[in-house]
Parts: structure tokens; sequence; C-alpha cells
């Protein structure tokens, strides 16, 4: 018998059966004979069954009632007879019935009564012939579509078919089917939920993981995920959906909290016995030395079923399904536990994690539980929102406040919404609760930790902070994800469910519901301000973070006691209150981390010193001195904006500290020498600190990667390096005083960026950085273009052979002295980047004094520099790929650029004349290797150049000029140009006036035989604006085929107002694969800006032999 399989009820709805059966007939051909006999059968086996007794359809649309029947059947039973399709109402009924199938899983059954069922399939003899005349009928309705797609879908699905044989014999079968189906159905199911919204999703993803059907393998499937988030409720649904198919199912609920009862491991595996092998497992296996062997030897040949609902611990599942081999090939264990990690323990074989529901499912669930209805009430729909905000998905929260705001006023409503951000409620918090009970202590104290400081930051910081205050933080984070308590994000940030959250604040209320001051950890504004103010501090609390909400009072009146029995405090951070009263009197050398910005006292406590102060952070603080401050564990120290910080004292004791950050310490004058003998110093920063004058006379500093002292104007002495420094270095002396680089500047052997800018005095020497094959680095001079465009002393900047990056900014100094010279080449191997805007850079005195290969440079900025030609003779960069020349005012000629090249602003270079063009590129250098990515080349006021240029060349020409046809390197490539102008060439095949508008279109007929589209654009200022504020506009291109909105090729680009004050030129290149050759192409040309314009744009098909026919784009030129 093809009768068909059972499958879930609907997820998007309330589950409710009102039927076991709709059955669905044409009266005409079975009323009074096969549905006649049918029907009561049903009935007399208590099958509640619909069947629709009015003989006249009233209409072609079917009642609502009708609907709700179809809609709330277990099974629809659809008797396809003769004159079946000839009813609009039949149809109507299989349409709605079909659609039940897919949103309702609902069970059908098509009987196929003197009928063939390929008829219907391929719509032949009565079935072709009823569809036609309904098709002549409706005319262009899609509903006829409709009947026809749904007659071939009933055709193809497993049924009954009754030709000659006994019809009773045929209707008893159908009835021992329905039989069977009903039962499975109904009375094997588990309840799931009264309203199992958001299930189908998920259940369809754990379907495809558990490879139905395959009953050749057995495999165990993990779901997890956190508290109240549906793991159980999917799990039934799991069970529901398949369990039929299988020999013998179990389903064991709450593992976790049986086992942990006197035998209570043993219990469960008798349950386990009993539900798959019935009274054969009815026996006390809590005798035998293991019961894990009797389910082995019991279950080992049947395909079963098991879901473990709820499990903790590795061990649960080894003594309940410690093995594939423990069951029979075809049957599948479905794990739910809060903890990722027995499942991977256990090495199951895929792991499923529950997701919360979407805002949409969220709305749903939570009216279904307020209002009895899908949607919620008019009044109350902002109040809905909020609740819906404030769950964030988890359907145990949408259940639980649903239920208990159901019937009430709006403003009972608000009031208890205030109450729920208070604290979570108790029946969500309660089951919340049970996660954070099975954490160990350390697991407890990390997950507090970040339900009250640190949901949201960096996982590096959190970690940082955590293992500053208590013990090595790494393990527990990861099992706290593991647990599903937290997350990690894509970007490295540490999330937490709100209500998770909640809850970790809500235990430690109550650690001390009245008094905020005996608790361990005060987040709260209003409880710090009150415990600084009223002196209420006791030695239970150990963290305190203070970040006061916008729009509240930031002053705090410290009591200078505040401190005194403070004395496990670990943790003190003020994000942004300020302070008066005071000063303290005390602070605990129990502080690890101590992060008071605007510490508003000049002086620390006189007791304090810091014993065990890992960071210490006071920016933008009154503080003038740091005292006794002795701390070897001390890695962060940071006094930014200091203003009254004259000296940084002896810091040997803080051996371990890598961050120094002094920046914007204007009256800083010395920092001690001891500063230049932290070997883990990694961090070295006194960007602006104007008076500073004193640095460590010696640097033993091994790990420094970053010395910043930029605008220290009043400094005039480097330190000597005294070791090797191998570690990558940016080292930054712009707007510093340095006379003298000393010769022990060689040791910075991982120099990787240098910036020497703004030097106010003479640089008199720099001896040499680099030795390359046993020479040094000859002197270079690089003199200042002034505003005037005289030059300046000569200066010079030179970097390491392992630099990477090097700036040079206007300066007056001399940095390398003549001595030593060498006419051998210089190979700057491995620099990168190489910034020297705004410098003097004839060939006499840079390029060609051997600096001549830069193998991997990708980078180049001579913006503002007065070089007449680029590249110089002889030069290679060869991977060069920006470009920087704009406002090269002497600049004359481009020569053809390396293949790499992506990017060249050369706009404001008022001298240009000549620039190599795309095709010059490709062809000199035989199109080899050319960039993959696209190449943007910017001319903006470049008038010379379009003065030499024009008219452009055809690309056809240049084409046929040349002996290759570099186009084909142009393959899957894009090339854009601006440039001064306002013609469009003569050779453009298709051109039109836009007449300074932001749309323009252009139709291209077929056929289409082009691979290639060139574009041109006239745009400039809308008529009357001539000094436009700097603005971004864009340009885009749409290539629309068949005049079908829906296909377009798209292309877009942006465009810098400020610079287009003279008409100018968009002209691009690129290829394009149509998709249909035989339908007409509309170009659409789009402006985005509320300045620019269009003045006239261009199309061009290369390879394209169309002549222009079209009088409304013509040939103006």
């Amino acid at each position: 018998m093809a009768l068909p399989s059972s499958s879930s009820a609907s997820s998007s709805s309330p589950l409710k059966y009102s039927y076991d059966v709709f059955l669905s007939f044409r009266g005409i051909d079975t009323r009074n004979t096969f549905t006649a006999f049918l029907y009561p059968a049903l009935q007399d086996r208590g099958i509640k069954t619909y069947i629709d007794d009015k003989d006249l359809e009233r209409g072609e649309t079917i009642s609502p009632t009708l609907l709700q029947a179809i809609e709330e059947s277990i099974i629809s039973i659809i008797v396809l007879s003769p004159n079946y399709a000839s009813s609009a109402w039949c149809l109507e009924e299989l349409a709605k019935i079909l659609e039940c199938k897919k949103t309702k899983q609902q069970i059908i059954l098509p009987i196929f009564y003197h009928v063939d069922p390929s008829d219907i399939r391929n719509l032949r003899g009565g079935f072709g012939e009823a569809l036609a005349k309904h098709q002549e009928r409706f005319k262009e309705d899609p509903k006829v579509q409709r009947w026809k797609e749904s007659l071939q879908e009933v055709a193809s699905l497993a049924g009954e078919h009754l030709e000659h044989g006994n019809e009773y014999e045929f209707m008893h079968k159908i009835i021992q089917w329905v039989d069977s189906t009903i039962d499975i159905k109904t009375v094997s199911q588990l309840d799931i939920a009264e309203y199992p919204i958001g299930l189908d999703s998920p259940l369809n993803d754990l379907n495809t993981k558990l490879e139905i059907g395959r009953n050749d393998i057995t495999l165990m499937i993990g779901i997890y995920g956190t508290g109240g988030i549906g793991k159980t409720t999917l799990a039934k649904a799991v069970f529901n959906s398949i369990g039929h198919q299988f020999e013998a199912r179990c389903f064991l609920a709450n593992v976790r909290e049986i086992s942990s009862r006197e035998e209570g491991l043993v219990k469960l595996q008798e349950k386990l016995l009993y539900d798959l092998l019935g009274n054969f497992g009815s026996f006390n296996i809590g005798r035998h030395v293991g019961g894990t062997n009797v389910i082995k030897h019991r279950l080992s040949s049947k395909r079963v079923l098991i879901i473990l609902d709820d499990v903790n611990e590795v061990r649960q599942l080894k003594e309940l399904a410690g093995n594939h081999n423990w069951f029979g090939p075809g049957s599948r264990i479905v794990v739910t536990t809060r903890d990722e990690r027995p499942l991977t323990s256990h090495k199951v074989d895929s792991t499923y994690e529950v997701q919360g529901l979407d805002n949409n499912q969220a709305i749903q669930l939570f009216s279904w539980h307020a209002f009895e209805r899908h949607n919620p009430n008019e009044s109350y729909v902002e109040l809905t929102k909020a609740i819906i905000s404030y769950a964030k998905g988890l359907p145990l929260a949408l259940r639980v406040l649903g239920s208990d705001l159901r019937n009430r006023s709006i403003q009972e409503w608000k009031s208890a919404l205030e109450k729920y951000e208070r604290s979570p409620h108790k029946d969500i918090y309660e089951i919340l609760k049970i996660s954070y009970d099975g954490l160990d202590g350390e697991e407890k104290v990390i997950f507090l930790d970040i339900a009250c400081f640190f949901k949201g930051k960096y996982v590096e910081d959190v970690t940082r902070m955590l293992d500053h205050c208590h013990f090595s933080s790494s393990i527990f984070i990861a099992r706290l994800k593991e647990k599903c308590l937290i997350n990690i994000n894509r970007s490295q940030h540490v999330e937490m469910h709100d209500l998770l959250q909640e809850m970790g604040k809500e235990i430690v209320r109550q650690e001390s519901p009245k008094e905020a001051g005996k608790r361990s950890r005060l987040w709260f504004h209003e409880d710090v301000r009150h415990v600084f103010e009223e002196n209420t501090g006791t030695d239970s609390i150990e963290a305190i973070l203070l970040d006061i909400p916008e729009g509240h009072d930031h002053m705090i009146r410290l009591n200078s006691k505040a401190f005194k029995k403070m004395k496990n405090l670990l943790m003190f951070i003020n994000r942004n209150a300020q302070f008066s009263g005071g000063p303290p009197n005390y602070l605990s050398n129990e502080i690890r981390v101590l992060n008071w910005s605007q510490y508003p006292w000049s002086v620390l406590p006189s007791n304090f010193h810091g014993n065990k102060l890992v960071e210490f952070q006071m920016h933008n603080s009154l503080i003038k001195e740091l005292g006794g401050l002795k701390s070897k564990n001390l890695t962060v120290m940071d006094l930014t904006l200091c203003m009254f910080l004259t000296k940084i004292p002896d810091l040997s004791s803080s051996p371990n500290l890598e961050i120094l950050d002094l920046d914007g310490c204007e009256n800083l004058v010395e920092v001690h020498d001891s500063v230049g003998f932290l070997d883990k110093l990694w961090s070295f920063s006194v960007d602006g600190c104007f008076k500073l004058r004193i640095l460590p006379k010696r640097f033993k500093l091994r790990s420094l990667r970053s010395f910043l002292l930029r605008d220290c104007s009043s400094l005039e002495d480097f330190p000597e390096i005294e070791c090797g420094m191998e570690s990558s270095l940016l080292l930054n002396l712009r707007g510093t005083s340095i006379k003298e680089l000393p010769s022990s500047i060689e040791n910075l052997k991982g120099l990787e960026v240098l910036i020497l800018g703004g030097c106010f005095d003479q640089l008199q020497s720099l001896p040499c950085i680099v030795k390359v094959d046993g020479y040094s680095q000859v002197p270079i001079h690089i003199r200042q273009v002034e505003e005037d465009g005289t030059h300046s002393t000569p200066s010079i900047v030179s970097t390491s052979e392992e630099c990477e990056i090097a700036e040079l900014t206007p300066t007056n100094s001399i940095i390398f002295n003549d001595a030593g010279s060498s006419s051998s080449t210089i190979i700057w191997k491995s620099l990168v980047k190489l910034l020297l805007y705004s410098c003097c850079l004839s060939e006499s005195n840079f390029f060609t004094n051997g600096n001549n290969y830069f193998p991997a440079l990708e980078e180049l900025d001579l913006s503002g520099s007065d070089i007449v030609i680029f590249p110089p003779k002889s030069v290679r960069f060869d991977r060069l790929e920006y470009l920087y020349l704009d406002y090269c005012k002497k600049l004359e000629e481009v020569l053809p650029l390396p293949l790499s090249i992506q990017w060249v602003n050369a706009s404001e270079c008022t001298s240009l004349k000549s620039f190599a063009l795309p095709s010059e590129i490709l062809i000199k250098n035989n199109g080899t290797n050319f960039s993959k990515y696209s190449l943007s080349i910017e001319l903006f006021r470049c008038h010379k150049l379009v003065e030499n240029m024009w008219p452009i060349p055809s690309w056809e020409d240049q084409i046929h000029s040349k002996e290759q046809n570099w186009a084909h390197h142009f393959k899957d490539r894009y090339i854009c140009i601006i440039f001064p102008g306002k013609r469009i060439p003569s050779w453009f095949i298709y051109r039109k006036e836009a007449h300074d508008g932001n749309l323009c279109t252009i139709d291209v007929d077929p056929p289409h035989h082009w691979n290639h589209i060139v574009f041109y654009v006239v745009f400039g200022l809308r008529v009357g604006i001539t000094n436009p504020e700097p603005k971004r506009g864009s340009f885009t291109l749409k290539i629309i085929y068949g005049l079908d909105p829906e296909n377009v090729f798209f292309r877009k680009e942006y465009i810098e107002y400020s610079l287009t004050v003279s008409d100018h030129v968009l002209m691009c290149w690129t290829s394009y694969n149509r998709p249909n050759k035989q339908v007409i192409s509309r170009f659409r040309f789009e402006c985005e800006s509320e300045l620019l314009v269009f003045r006239r744009v261009g199309i061009h098909l290369p390879n394209s032999f169309s002549s222009v026919e079209d009088a409304s784009v013509s040939h103006p030129y």
C-alpha cells in the first residue's frame, strides 16, 4: 500500500486540531456512492471527519468555515474522481490542502477513484478538458495556473488507486491506515508547546543533519543553547516528527536533575530499556554490575530513536549512549544540553546551536500568550515592542512575560516593565540560574564580572583585566562559552544575553538586597554614589565601575574615608564621574586595576604604594607626582593629559612595564633614566610634551615597537641605542628639535616607520643607518618646497634596510653628513610605503643617487613635490599600486607605469602635458601581469594635458596601429579616467545631450556583438554655482536589458565637488557579458548630487560596427 508518512505539526501558528480527517470530493461523482460509505465508516471508528454535505456550490470562493476546517485537520483525503476538476470549488479546496501540506505539514492521501493518475499529472482527458474550460472562463486569472499545478502535484503523491477492485476492501484499508496515522499523530505525540512558534526552520535543519532514510548508519546529534531558548521544545518536535519511522523510541527527560539523585542514572537506564523494549525491558538493572552492558546487548540490533534531554555531564552520555554500536543501524540519538563541552567530549557526529526568535516570531509568541492572538492590540503596540526588546528573542521570557501581563491594564504593563528593568521576573530568573548554579567557583567569579562590568568589551581586554584581578581567565571564558552563557562574536567582543546579564546582576544584588556597600561588585551609578558619599563601603567590595549615564549628575561629593573599609578592593574604574570633597585618605594596596580619569587631586593617598597594581591609568588628571608608587607587576601606565605632571620618577621597581603613555603632558620636563632599561616596554609615547627636555640617556629596550615624540619641540638630544632592537619599530620625531642622531641609531634593526618632518633645529648628522653589501648609505639631499617656490636648506630622510614605511614632510635640517659616499646601487628591499610629500625631488638629488630600485614598494606619495618627470629614468617600482602626484606643480610628464598600478591621483598638476594612456602601459609592457584589479586615474584641473591629447584617438585606431590587440588584456578589468573636458570624441557611436540634468538614457537596438563598453560623461556644476563646499556625489551607469528593471548591470563612481569648478570628463572602460544579445539595451546614467549635473553622455561599443540611426542620439561635434 503506497500510503504517505506523517510529519510534524506547524510551528508557525498554534497547534489546534478540530478534525482528524477532511474529505474533499466531487458530489456528483461520489456523494451517493463511495463517499457516502466512507464517511460513516470513519465516524464509527471514532475518527472525527469533516464533510461538506451541501450540494450547491455558492460562488467560486470557498467559505471561511471550510478553510478553517482544512487548516484544523490532521489528514486530508482527496477523492479524485472523473468530474473532480470540473468544479472550481474542488480545485480551490485542493490548492488550500496542498498549502497546508507545506505550511502545517498536513498529511494528504489522494484516492484515484476510477481515474488514471497519469491523466491527472499530464492534464489529459477529462482533466485537461476541464482546465481548458476554466481557462476560457477566467481568462488571465492566475488561479487557473495554480489549479493546474495543484493537480499535477497531487497526482505525484503516494496514494491509493481504485479501478476495478472490491470497494469495501479498498475502503477498509483506508480506514486502517487512518487509524494508525491518527495514533501516531496524537496518542504517541509529546506535548510540545501551547504556541510552537518558530520551529519550522530549526526542525528542517535538524532533520537534514539526522539524515532520515539512511538506515546503514547510526548518528548522534547534539542540540545546545542557553536556558529557555527552546532546546527541549525542538527535541520534542523532532521526536514527534520522525519517531514513527523507528522500531522503538524513547524520550528521556530531565537527565541532569534525575542523574543527580541516588541511583539516578540507573533509573534512567531502566526507563530507557522499558520504553524501547516494553515489558521485555522491565527488570531492575541496579543489581547488575553494569547497566551499560545490558543496553548494549539488548539494543544493538534494534533501530531506535532516543532523546536525552538536559544533559550536563559527559558521564551521563557514557552511561546512556556510550557508543554508536550500542544501537542498531539506522538509530538516531539526540542530546540536548546547555553546555557544548559534553557533546564535543563525547564526539557526537554534529551539533546544532538553537538561536533566539526573530522579531516577528517573538511578537507572535508573546501576543498569543498576552492577547491570545497573533499580534498585539493596537493600544499595546509600543509596550509590546519594549517587551520584545527586553526579551531578546528568548522564548522562555516571551512566554512568562506574556502570561504575566495577560488581561492587565496599560498602567500595569508600564509598572511591570519598570520592575523588569530593575530585576528579572522570578520564573525567568530561577530557570536561568540553573546554568549559574552548575558552574564551579572560578567560573562563577568570571561570569559575574562579565555580567557586571565587561559585556560588549573586546575579549582580549576582558581576558587581560580578569587576569589582573583574579587568575588566568582564558580557560574559564572558554567554558562559559561552551555553556552558552556568553558568546564571542566575529569582531571578538564578548556577548551575553541581556536576561543572563540581569540574572548575574541579581545574584550580586541578593548578596545584600538593602545595602549596596555590602555587595562584592558595584556598577549602578546611584549605588556607587551612595557608598562614596555616605561612607557605607565594606571589605565585601571587590570591584567598582562608575559610568554615569547622560542627563544625570556627574558630580560626586567624595567622603575622604570612603575607601577606608574597602580592604579587598581589586578594581576601580571611573569612566566619567567628577569628584569634589576628598581627597581620599586611603586606597587598598590590593588594587590591581586603578583607572581614575579626571582625578582632581595632586597626590595619591600616602598609604598607597600600588604593591599589586597591574594597570595604572589617570588620564586628564591634576596629579603632580606619583609619590612612592612601587609595583613589580605594573604593565600599563597611562598619564595622558596630566597637565601638572613635571617628572616621571624612577620606575626600576616596575620591570614588567609594557606601555608608558604620557601624551599631552604639556609641563613634563624629565623622564627618569630607569625607563631606558625597561626590557618589556613596547610602547613609549610622549607626543605633545612641549617642555620635555630630558629623556633617558641610554636605551636598552629590546621589546620597543613604538616610540612617539611628535611635537616635543624642546627636545634636543636623542638617546644612545645600546642594544640591537629587532622588533618592528615606529619612530616619530616630527616637530622635535633634535640636533643629532647618534651613530648607535644603526641598532634599530627593525625600523619600519620613520617620521622626521617639522624638526625646528638642524639635525646636524645621521650616521649610516643602512649597510648594504659592505658599503654605507650615501647622503641624499631633499629640499623643502616653500610656498613661494624657493628651496630651503637641503634635507633627507633615510630608512633602514628593514624599513617598510618612511615619511618625509617639510623640514629644514641636514640628516646625513657629507662623509662617505658610494656610487653603488642601494636596494630598498622591504620598503612598502614611502611618503615624500611637499619635498623637492628632482632627479639629480634623489632617485638617481643610487635609489633606483624599490622591489616591494606598494604606495608612493610625492604630492606637492617639484618632480618634473615620473617615473624618473632607470627607476623601477615593480609592485607599485598607489601613486599620489597631486599638486606637483612642475610635473610635465607621466611615463608608462608598472603593470601593478591600481590608483593614480595627479590632480592639480597644472604643468602636466603628457600622461601615458592605459593602452600604452599595456603595449609597451606587452600586457603581461597587468593588475587584476581596476585602474583609476584622477586628473582634475590638468588643463594642459587635455590641450595636448585632443583629439583622443579612438580605441580601434589604437588597436589597429599596434601589432597586438591590447584590448585582450583588459578582459574583466575596469579602467576609469577623470580629466578636464567639454566634448565627446567623434568616434563615439552613441552621443546625447543631457541638458544639465541628473538623468539621461540611451537605447541601443539589437543584435549586440559587444563584450566591452566605453562610456563617457561630461559633467560640471549646476549653473550659478562657482565655489562649492567640499562634498561627495556619485554617478551611476545602469544597463537594463529587455527594458526589465530587474535585469541590471551596475557601475558607480564617486566625485568630489570641490575639484570640479570647470567641466570634466569621466571616461570608463568595462567588460560586460550580456545575458541576452537579442533584446534592446537601455543605458541609464544617474547623478546623485545636489550640485553636479550631466552636460552630455556617450557610449562606444568596441568591435561593434553599428551605425548611428537614432535622431535623438546624434553627433553634434
